[in-house]
């Protein structure tokens, strides 16, 4: 598959698309991958912080210098205060091969219109490769109005999701069960399918509530629910603790000190990394080779070179 959108990317731009678990993230890593290999340049941006970083790129708010604007207007007036940093984000979108933008459902019309202002006012000639699922979150607003979502909110949408010309390709193999019975159920409740059969199906896997174990994965709703039960089974390990302390590397000289922490800190990301030898961990990302996204595993080892945990 990664070769054929390669083919497709030589001469258009690309919607990549699929359900939950059909290995968006892990195509769109790969592709990534090969550009920079063959020394193309590659951007890549996030509709959110969270989103970027996981691909190993920033929020394109920040990298398209969108402040706080909502659409077009109030962008071109911002413009007249920060020509400087223009200058910069021409150079780099002049030299750019690729544009990536994963999580494109919270991307908003509005803003699909300030992408393609950005892109016409440069000498961008690469191509852009769009990732996400319009069936999974949308872009936030403030008044809750179904048919304004529907009709204006999303970004095709836009004039500029015509203009662009993006070819579609939808993954339909799911990478994460081999359940066909429940992968099944799961895409047509995706498109808001439900019928009698279904409701028996999901009701058998119903299970009464139970005191995890320690072996158990727990779902949560919120983060500090789960980092409190993380720090729970930390702490009932009966091995020695270790903090693994972060350097940050920033690779982009460019980037602004200021935005560059106002943008850490949306990550819920610790800087700092406590383990214990027996402690579960799980893959956040596919950033390593042969494991992915959602692999859990165990620490069995911590190895330490000059003071450092490798």
């Amino acid at each position: 598959m990664k070769d054929q959108i390669l083919e497709i990317l030589s001469r258009s731009n690309v919607f990549l698309t699929g359900g939950g678990g059909v290995g968006k993230s892990y195509l769109t890593a790969s592709i990534i991958r090969h550009y920079k290999e063959n020394f193309k340049n590659v951007v890549i941006l996030g509709s959110t912080g969270i989103s970027a970083v996981s691909l190993g790129g920033v929020s394109l708010h920040s990298f398209f210098k969108f402040g706080y604007c909502k659409d077009y207007e109030e962008l071109r007036r911002l413009d007249y205060r920060q020509k400087d940093k223009l200058s910069k984000l021409r150079n780099m979108l002049d030299a750019c091969d690729l544009l990536v933008i994963d999580e494109i459902s919270m991307v908003s019309s509005n803003v699909m219109e300030m992408i393609r202002y950005r892109l016409l006012t440069s000498k961008f000639k690469g191509r852009v490769l769009i990732v996400g699922d319009f069936y999974q979150l949308p872009p936030v607003q403030k008044e809750q109005n179904e048919s304004k979502l529907f009709n204006f909110l999303y970004a095709f949408n836009s004039s500029a999701w015509e203009d662009m010309k993006f070819t579609n390709v939808e993954l339909l193999l799911s990478k994460r069960t081999n359940d066909l019975k429940f992968y099944e159920i799961l895409s047509r409740l995706r498109v808001g399918e439900l019928d009698d059969e279904m409701m028996a199906y999901i009701e058998s896997l119903r299970v009464g509530a139970i005191e995890p174990d320690s072996e158990t994965s727990v779902l949560f709703g919120r983060n500090a629910e789960a980092e409190m039960l993380n720090q729970k089974r930390l702490f009932a390990l009966n091995t020695p603790l270790e903090i693994s302390n972060s350097d940050v590397l920033v690779m982009n000289e460019n980037l602004d000190k200021k935005e560059f922490e106002k943008w850490a800190n949306t990550l819920n990301i610790s800087r700092n990394l406590e383990m214990k030898i027996g402690a579960k961990i799980i893959f956040t990302s596919n950033k390593w080779g042969e494991y992915y996204n959602g692999e859990q595993g165990k620490i069995m080892q911590i190895l330490k070179e000059n003071g450092a945990i490798s």
